[in-house]
């Protein structure tokens, strides 16, 4: 019974996105800190967009396994490469840093694109729109796609390899698939 309560409760927080999900994340990790379930794939990107609203770097960087690659390809910039949790909890330190110096807001919203599940990892391939805000108004929006390779760690799932790119607002748009994004949308 407790089993199919979690499940049902899984499928419940996938489409709410990151909205309002900081307690129920919490219920379910410590739910499944006693139990040999595996929570639901959908739930690191949950956090790791309640954690861009957030600008918590430590919550962002926990969906990432320990010993996970993060790879950044942007247009206009070096390509730049961070290994394991704790570097990568160093680049959002900084990334949230310069977003509090200049008050602003982040939202990010995932689209999923294709998802491809192989024996104990999933491979998904999605675009994402950052939503960045001063006062409450939004003042631009960036637009990327990657491609990601999640593993099992502890009973969850987490970002292994994380590569990123840019995108246009015209290949978020056209991408078909379901969200998770800060705005509750699905």
């Amino acid at each position: 019974m407790g089993k199919l309560v979690l499940a049902f409760v899984a499928v419940l927080v996938l489409p709410l996105g990151c909205h309002d999900v900081a307690n129920t994340a919490d219920h379910l990790a410590n739910k499944m800190a006693s139990s040999t379930e595996v929570l639901s794939p959908g739930l690191p990107y949950e956090q790791f967009c309640q954690g861009y609203e957030a600008l918590d770097a430590t919550l962002v960087a926990n969906t990432y396994t320990k010993d996970a690659v993060l790879i950044n390809v942007y247009e206009g910039l070096l390509p730049t490469s961070f290994q394991g949790r704790h570097s990568i909890d160093y680049f959002f330190v900084a990334t949230f840093a310069r977003a509090l110096e200049r008050n602003i807001g982040l939202q990010i919203n995932f689209k999923l694109s294709s998802r491809q599940e192989r024996k104990g990892q999933i491979l998904d391939n999605r675009l994402y729109e950052l939503s960045v805000s001063s006062s409450g108004q939004v003042l631009d929006h960036r637009y990327g796609k990657f491609s990601i390779v999640l593993r099992q760690e502890q009973n969850s799932w987490k970002f292994a390899i994380d590569t990123n790119a840019s995108a246009t607002e015209e290949e978020y748009r056209q991408a078909v698939g379901s969200i998770i994004g800060s705005d509750g949308r699905k």
